[in-house]
């Protein structure tokens, strides 16, 4: 899962700094960090439907009691890396915009998702 997860970030890091300058180092970890963020967290969504449909899904390994707590902890991880390369820039204009976004704005999904999960578990057990 680690090396799929590097392959999205180097991908997205690529995106954010497409010339050498200054600032390249900075925009590729931004985009590194939230490239294995959106990978991880696109696994995270589609697991249950990938197992249905017996489709690949990079956390097949990662099955496990302490499964949740891994999955929060990696995307955490994986976003902390883009908020403090954020954090290294010089901006002003829209900074609030672009931290909202990657500490608030990406967590909606995850949100949802486990929102999701606690709902269906409550109307198995009925």
């Amino acid at each position: 899962m680690d090396g799929l997860c590097a392959l999205s970030g180097q991908m997205l890091g690529a995106v954010f700094a497409p010339r050498e300058d200054v600032f390249a180092p900075v925009l590729q970890a931004v985009g590194n960090g939230l490239g294995k963020f959106v990978y991880l967290m696109d696994a995270y969504e589609d697991y249950e439907r990938d197992v249905r449909k017996g489709r690949f899904n990079p956390l097949d390994t990662l099955q496990g009691p302490e499964y949740d707590e891994l999955i929060r902890d990696s995307l955490t991880s994986m976003l902390s890396e883009s908020c403090e390369a954020l954090d290294l820039l010089p901006l002003s204009q829209d900074l609030d915009l672009l931290q909202n976004v990657l500490y608030e704005g990406v967590w909606n999904r995850y949100a949802l998702l486990e929102e999701k999960k606690k709902g269906g578990k409550e109307k198995k057990e009925i």
